[in-house]
Parts: structure tokens; sequence; C-alpha cells
């Protein structure tokens, strides 16, 4: 699959290059550190959604997300209904671009969408709808509004394993075919500096992961941001141990 944006711009300069690199090692890198390190506290201190005895691990949620994302594999693994699958894909991704453009107030005038690939035209471009695909999961967010509306009419208990299996089928689409497509030359990162691209893409993702697990009660915005705190502060340390050793 190769894909094709039509509001894909010129390469950056050289001294736009450099910037960006920089913002990247300085800024992006060691964010994207802290935010990983201090989800990781997070999810080891867990506690789960729905029972209140059990572990975060053992409990129920976590057994159905993980079924549904165990299933996902299967189907890549068997390659069966890849077709399908990358159809999907392509779809979504070419929505997001659009839908993003539109939320920024710019104009789409043509969406297409083939197995081989697909791009949008649009008058509107800047950093957000050239990577909104790269970490917006788009099928996910449709299941849990979808989802939400079936609570409405049918009871919690017979709905909550399809819907725990979904996301974690729909999380792991995105993430695999997230992973399957950067080395693959895309423009929309070569816009905008492919290390700064990818860690910008990074740090988007586990943001937006941030804020579906506190949907689901896993955890809590207090308790990150004080992990947050501390993970900074042991990065900084080691960051500041590290240069006194080499200057010194």
């Amino acid at each position: 699959m190769q894909e094709e944006e039509e509001y894909y711009d010129a390469p950056l300069s050289k001294g736009q290059s450099i910037l960006r690199a920089t913002i990247a090692v300085l800024l992006l890198l060691p964010l994207s550190i802290t935010l990983v390190y201090a989800l990781a506290l997070q999810l080891y201190h867990a506690l789960p959604a729905t029972t209140a005895n059990s572990s975060f691990w053992l409990s129920e949620p976590i057994y159905f997300t993980l079924l549904g994302a165990s299933t996902f594999l299967a189907l890549i693994i068997a390659q069966f209904a890849t077709p399908i699958l990358v159809y999907l894909y392509v779809l979504g991704h070419e929505l997001t671009h659009a839908l993003t453009a539109l939320c920024c107030f710019g104009k789409v005038s043509t969406v297409n969408v083939d197995i081989d690939g697909g791009y949008i035209e649009t008058d509107k471009d800047n950093i957000v709808i050239a990577l909104a695909p790269y970490f917006v999961p788009l099928w996910l967010m449709v299941w849990i509004l979808l989802v939400i509306g079936l609570y409405l009419f049918l009871p919690r208990e017979s709905i909550d394993p399809w819907f725990f299996g979904g996301c974690g089928f729909l999380w792991s689409f995105h993430i695999y075919w997230t992973i399957w497509v950067i080395p693959r030359e895309q423009p929309d990162l070569l816009e905008n500096g492919i290390l700064f691209s990818l860690l910008f893409v990074v740090i988007m993702n586990i943001l937006i992961l941030i804020g579906i697990l506190r949907f689901f009660n896993f955890i809590t915005f207090s308790g990150y941001w004080q992990d947050f705190k501390t993970c900074a502060a042991q990065l900084l340390d080691t960051l500041t141990w590290l240069i006194s050793l080499c200057t010194g």
C-alpha cells in the first residue's frame, strides 16, 4: 500500500530540518520517555474498573481487551481478511485527514480511497492534519460512541464483553497499521521531518491512551500527574549525572 497526499508540500529547508531535529531531541524525546515511564507506573498501580477485589490485570475488562487484541493478531498472522483490514485502514486514514482538516476550518474537495492507497484534497495544511491518522484511532472512537448509544437500550452486563473486546481489537488495529505504514516513506512524515514527526506521533498516542484509560477509570489524571513529575525529576537527575560524567 502506497499512500499519496494531495496536500503534501515541498520538503523542509535545511534550517527548518535542523530546528525540528533540535526540538525533537531536546524536548520531544525526553517528554516521550517521561510520558511512557509515568504511564507504566500508573498501570502498575492501576485499579480494576469493575471488580473491586481483583487485580487490574485479572479484571474482566482487561481479559476481554486482551482477547480482542489477540483476535486481531491472529487475523494478521493467518493473513485472513487482510484486504478488508487494509481497506478499512486506508478509509480511516483518509477520513481522519478529512475530518481534521474540517475541524481546522479547511475545505475538503476530494477523498479518494483504494486498497493500494488514498489521498485527500484540501486547502488547509498543518502538522495536526498531516499526522492525525497516526495518533487518532478513528474506528476505536466510532466503536466507543456506538456502544455508549447501546448502553441506553441494553443491559450493560451483556454489552461489556463485546465493548472491551472491540476496544482491544481496534486499538491493536490502529497501532499495528500505524507501525506498518511508517517505514514506507509516508509524505505526512517527510513533510514535518521524520524524527520530529515520529516523536510527535508517539506523544500524541500516549496522551490519547491516557485519556482512554481515564475514561474507563483505570487511572486518574491527578495520580498520573504525580507520577509524571516523579519521572521527570528522575530523568533530569539522570541527564545531569551523565553530563557531569562526560564533562568531569
